[in-house]
């Protein structure tokens, strides 16, 4: 058995408020990692620490990108068990995203739609919670009946085999 992590945060930027203000959740964004210790985790987001502008497929961690700057960022961490098999496609999906990341976009019109409940799969376009429900669905670790585009932070608590293992400041984890 392998073991994955789930992270749900919140970084008190204006966006994620913003968010957080429309989905009624403690927490308004996502991302997947291998490292318990959290130092490398995948997701959707902002590439650039000063601008929400020009975001896409972004490698985070407890102590790099807007969780460095942003130290009262807060988080839940869930462990989920794998199958070695559903480990290794779950790795080759990241680093497809990983090799590709240049091709991949942030899909902010995906953001606007999602909030009227309507679908919309854009090709290369992802927002943070349908990309990690996309890579859970390819493992075969998490069957949602939603539509990804309609995925919110808040559904990952919801996987049946997930342990919560932590919460409170990312820099304290």
């Amino acid at each position: 058995m392998k073991e994955i992590y789930i992270i749900l945060s919140h970084s008190g930027t204006i966006i994620s408020k913003i968010i957080k203000i429309y989905t009624r959740a403690r927490y308004s964004h996502v991302s997947i990692g291998f490292d318990p210790d959290l130092n490398e985790f995948y997701s959707f987001g902002r590439k650039k620490i000063a601008t929400p502008i020009g975001g896409g497929f972004i490698i985070e961690g407890k102590n790099r990108g807007l969780f460095r700057k942003l130290k009262n960022a807060r988080c839940k961490v869930y462990k989920v068990m794998l199958t070695d098999e559903q480990y290794v496609t779950l790795r080759e999906c990241i680093n497809e995203f990983i090799r590709f990341q240049d091709t991949y976009k942030y899909n902010y019109l995906g953001i606007l739609t999602t909030m009227f409940g309507l679908k919309l799969k854009r090709s290369h376009h992802y927002f943070c919670s349908q990309f990690v429900a996309e890579v859970l669905h390819k493992g075969k670790v998490w069957h949602c009946e939603k539509d990804f585009s309609l995925i919110r932070p808040k559904d990952f608590e919801q996987i049946k085999n997930a342990t919560l293992i932590y919460e409170g400041r990312v820099c304290d984890y």
